[in-house]
This record gives C-alpha cells, sequence and structure tokens, in this order.
C-alpha cells in the first residue's frame, strides 16, 4: 500500500512516483559505493520542501511546476511549502492557483521581511508534515527559491548521497534563460563562477538540502536579510556533519540582477557584471 501521506486536514494526493521502478536515480553520487535500489525508501522517507517568495508572482508558477514534477519522480512523499513574504503583486493568490487540488503544497503568508525568515517558516511548516510520520534521520529538508525551476530528478538525485550516509548537499546554480538572460551575462556568470571537476565552494539556498536531525541539531535557518545559506552551512560544518558540495545537482535561477534580497544573488551578478564593464572584460 502506498504511504498515506502527512496529516494535514486531508490526504495527500499520491503522484506516479509510487508505482515508479526503484532504480538508482541521476545525480551527485558518494565515489566508491553501488546504490541498491531497496536502500531508496528508507532514506529519503519523506521530503519537505522550502520556498520562500517576495512579489513573484511572474514566475511563482513555473517553480511550482517543476517542484510538482520533481516530487512526481520520486517513491517517497513529499510535502512542499511556499512562504510568501509581504506579497504586495498576488504572489499567494498565484502560488495557489499553480498547486490547484495538490495537497502536497501548502502557501502560508507572513511578514518576516527577510529571506531567512521566509525560508525558516517555510522549512519549519514543511518540516511538520513528518513529525509523526517518518523518522527524521530519514527525512530531508531541500530548499529553493520561487524564482528558480528544478529539473525533474531533483529530489530524486538526494536519495544517492542519502542512503552513502551524506548529512547535506549544497548543489549549483545556472542561469535561466528568461527575459533578463543576455549572451554578455551569461559570459559573466561562467567566468566568475568557479567549478572544479568534482567539488565546488558555492553555497545556494536555492540549491540546498539537509537532513532533518542535522538541520534541528544546529538550529535550522536563522531569520537573517541575508545570507541564511551560509550561515547554515557553516553551523553544519563545524557541527561535524557530511557537508558535500556538488557539481551535477543544478538548478536553473533567474537571471536578473535587480532581485528581492539586498545581497542576494541578483546583486551579485549586478556587481560582476558592473565591474566586467569598468574593466572591459565583459564581452570577451
Amino acid at each position: 500500500m502506498p504511504h498515506p501521506g502527512p496529516a494535514r486536514g486531508r490526504a495527500r494526493r499520491v503522484g506516479p512516483g509510487w508505482l515508479a521502478p526503484l532504480v538508482d536515480p541521476p545525480g551527485p553520487r558518494v565515489p566508491g559505493r553501488i546504490l541498491h535500489p531497496d536502500l531508496l525508501p528508507a532514506d529519503p522517507s519523506a521530503c519537505a520542501i522550502a520556498v520562500p517568495a517576495r512579489d513573484e508572482v511572474r514566475v511563482i508558477g513555473l517553480c511550482i511546476d517543476a517542484l510538482r514534477r520533481a516530487a512526481d519522480a520520486v517513491a517517497f512523499p513529499v510535502s512542499i511549502t511556499i512562504a510568501c513574504d509581504a506579497c504586495a503583486d498576488g504572489t499567494a493568490d498565484a502560488a495557489r492557483d499553480a498547486a490547484a487540488d495538490d495537497a502536497r503544497i501548502t502557501v502560508i503568508e507572513g511578514d518576516w521581511h527577510s529571506a531567512g525568515g521566509a525560508r525558516a517558516a517555510a522549512a519549519a511548516d514543511a518540516l511538520a508534515a513528518w513529525t509523526d510520520l517518518a523518522d527524521p534521520h530519514t527525512t530531508w529538508l531541500l530548499s529553493t527559491d520561487a524564482d528558480s525551476v528544478v529539473p525533474p530528478s531533483w529530489i530524486a538525485a538526494v536519495a544517492a548521497v542519502a542512503a552513502d550516509g551524506a548529512d547535506a548537499l549544497a548543489g549549483i546554480v545556472e542561469l535561466r534563460r528568461d527575459d533578463d538572460w543576455t549572451p554578455e551575462l551569461a559570459r559573466v556568470f561562467a567566468s566568475s563562477y568557479p567549478l572544479e571537476a568534482t567539488t565546488h565552494r558555492h553555497v545556494h539556498a536555492a540549491n540546498l538540502a539537509v537532513r532533518r536531525t542535522a538541520y534541528d541539531s544546529v538550529g535550522g535557518f536563522h531569520p537573517i536579510e541575508v545570507g541564511e545559506d551560509h550561515d547554515l552551512w557553516r553551523r553544519l560544518q563545524s557541527g561535524g556533519f557530511t557537508c558535500l558540495p556538488s557539481v551535477t545537482w543544478r538548478v536553473a535561477t533567474s537571471a536578473r540582477t535587480a532581485g528581492r534580497a539586498p545581497a542576494g544573488f541578483a546583486a551579485t551578478l549586478a556587481r560582476r557584471l558592473g565591474r566586467a564593464a569598468r574593466t572591459g572584460t565583459a564581452g570577451r
């Protein structure tokens, strides 16, 4: 029988992932270990996804559609919470419309006025779905952003590192070819975003995963204005948890240079583009 889903007022819809064969998912792997399919249902046993949103009415539907496809691709239950932070453009209504009758998705609203606060609230709500139904050690929290689009294999990829004992996974981002994308911006981003063959030093809340036990142990996301991802990652590392970077676990994020957080990813893009223009390297 399929998992009954979290108790949140009504039964959650069981996606086609329940009937999918248990095969090794695509994505990052820990070297030296062959993943057996029988391990997949046990770890993760459940997945919670946190998505903060601030005035993202234009893109929230794309984000939710992608998350639904990724949730449909796994054989364990998934809860998704969109935390709409002081939105003035109808983001919450658009999110509810995109979620339609999908009981895996919850939309909450608040006035956190910070990426860290909204992300922490979304995480708490999504994780609450599994408090009495899933082993905390095999429950995973994934984080992304409302202006980002995850691939269909995004959640399934976490199972590969989970079964090998990892406690946290930091992926990378690439620019979406949206209305803000330009070849010049793409060149600047590629030249200032260092990657090694199998690792990297980036931490993005738009593409982050952590075991619930590890997340709870270090106090979760802190309600800070910006940098909640790096802050959490540092505490996980200091706590002795196994934190893995992956160059194959990727999310496409907005190419805009005017974002919501004052020192977030968009601001970083703008700064790098301006530096390239001043030094005459933008077109190279």
